[in-house]
């Protein structure tokens, strides 16, 4: 294995062991059982809850690739929360 010259990490040479890809990051749309996964983009707008019971809030925009702004409704606080909790939060 070797350096690149300007940085980036280190150059695999062909045949040598790599570390599997986390594919689910990499795909928005799974070929295999046809379901989509909402792009963070198409997240700004949206309505969600917290959980199955919890408050209504709007998904206002995306701050980086793990977190994005939301407004809780009822209240009209505005707060950074995760992707990742957004996509498991119920549409309402």
């Amino acid at each position: 294995m070797s350096k690149r010259p300007f940085g980036g990490g280190p150059v695999r040479k062909v045949g040598e062991d790599v570390e599997p890809v986390d594919r689910s990051v990499l795909l928005c749309y799974d070929n295999n059982m046809n379901i989509q996964v909402p792009t963070p983009s198409s997240l700004v707008g949206h309505v969600r809850r917290f959980g199955p019971y919890g408050v209504l809030y709007e998904v206002v925009r995306i701050l980086d690739d793990k977190r994005a702004l939301i407004r809780v409704i009822d209240t009209g606080e505005e707060t950074p929360y995760s992707l990742d909790k957004i996509l498991a939060d119920p549409t309402d």
